[in-house]
């Protein structure tokens, strides 16, 4: 369950009043209590308890998530997508980040139609090697790309403007590296940068110059990389990281930690070492992380709280109900009724109170048979993948 966090109180009791310095004396140190009751509310955060009883292993899929809708994204020779990195989705629009194949932004309506599409490889003013990440802001889709593009689309994807940011010896433009933003307001930019795992930047674009940055090291945060940085509905900013336990929160242009992901069995040193050495690609920092559970992609909206986690080299999909408190995890093993796959895939965005992940073609016209709704007349094996909007079912 989530746990509230501690709070301090600060009681002041004054005897007599009689005399003006004791008042003075008391408002002072009143103030400067209250300065660091504020200053250490920040850094209080909430536990998050994982609980083998609360993971799901006898039921199925249909029993803990509801289907919002389907978008079947148009395919046509302009909009076939090769991978799935990130959706972002507005009030009438869809948009699909694909970084690894195509290396291409996709613009479709709410139900799947084509609009547009961004690909320009090159070096010249408007092109690029590599998109790194994208970030939608007042209707307008912000791109960082590689080498050291940064430009801006319009809801349609039509090539709005440049915007030279200036990088320099304190923050250089890295590639090839995990770069990541978000958009916070019309003016400041928020950078993940890879100078160091625990850097973060903030990006005037009126001043035209880094503001601020946080490069103190934070207590497991400078363990390992970069792993989601997620805007919620309302304007909140959370970072998770890899191999950590830590969900952090922007508060006040920093990140300070939120929740902490408190486990019932942690994993022992031989175990970390273990999962270590199976891993072909691994990236962080020493000293070894403690748990290895690799919280990340976190979202949390109006209903509930969501992240993923990997537990006996499993990936698992936590839920907390915030109404009712309850807790339900559900691992990606889990048997899928609802289509028949080698299991639930992971998150690609959110909208709304709606999760988002995918469903491959194959998958549901294999199965089509036991499904509860159709397939579009024209879609085939090789038709792009399936959004689906979901939220969990609590019992």
């Amino acid at each position: 369950m989530l746990l509230a966090p501690y709070t301090n109180h600060f009681n002041f009791k004054i005897n007599t009043m009689n005399y003006l310095p004791l008042i003075l004396m008391v408002v002072l140190f009143s103030c400067k209590s209250k300065t660091h009751e504020t200053s250490e509310s920040l850094n209080r955060f909430e536990a998050i308890d994982v609980k083998k009883k609360d993971i799901l292993l006898n039921t199925s899929l249909s029993n803990v998530i509801s289907i919002d809708s389907l978008v079947f994204l148009e395919y046509n020779n302009q909009s076939i997508i090769g991978e799935i990195s990130k959706v972002l989705v507005t009030k009438d629009r869809i948009y699909v980040f694909d970084r690894l194949r195509s290396k291409s932004i996709f613009c479709f309506d709410r139900t799947g139609n084509f609009i547009n599409s961004y690909r320009s490889i090159g070096r010249g003013p408007k092109e690029y090697i590599d998109i790194l990440d994208i970030s939608f802001f007042d209707e307008e889709i912000y791109v960082l790309a590689a080498p050291e593009r940064f430009f801006v689309l319009d809801k349609d994807l039509d090539f709005h403007k440049s915007i030279d940011i200036k990088w320099g010896e304190e923050v250089p433009f890295v590639h090839p590296g995990h770069h990541h933003f978000t958009m916070l307001n019309s003016d400041t930019i928020l950078f993940y940068h890879p100078t160091a795992y625990y850097h973060y930047y903030f990006y005037s674009l009126s001043k035209e110059a880094f503001v601020s940055s946080q490069i103190k090291r934070r207590g497991t945060m400078d363990r390992s990389n970069f792993s989601h940085l997620t805007k919620s509905m309302s304007g909140e900013v959370f970072v998770t990281q890899r191999y950590n336990d830590i969900i952090y929160e922007l508060a006040n242009n920093l990140f300070l930690p939120k929740y902490f992901v408190n486990f019932e069995s942690p994993m022992s040193e031989s175990e970390t070492k273990q999962y270590i050495d199976a891993t072909p690609y691994t990236i962080f920092n020493y000293p070894m992380p403690h748990q290895m559970y690799n919280v990340r992609s976190f979202v949390e909206n109006d209903s509930y709280v969501f992240f993923n986690f990997f537990y006996d080299n499993m990936l698992h999909f936590y839920f907390y109900d915030i109404e009712n408190a309850r807790t339900m995890i559900i691992p990606q093993s889990i048997n899928n009724d609802i289509w028949e796959s080698e299991g639930f895939y992971g998150t690609y965005g959110h909208y709304r109170n709606s999760l988002i992940t995918l469903a491959q073609p194959y998958y549901l016209i294999d199965n089509q048979g036991d499904m509860e709704f159709e397939l579009p007349d024209d879609f085939t094996y090789a038709s792009n993948p399936v959004l689906v909007f979901y939220q969990p079912k609590f019992e």
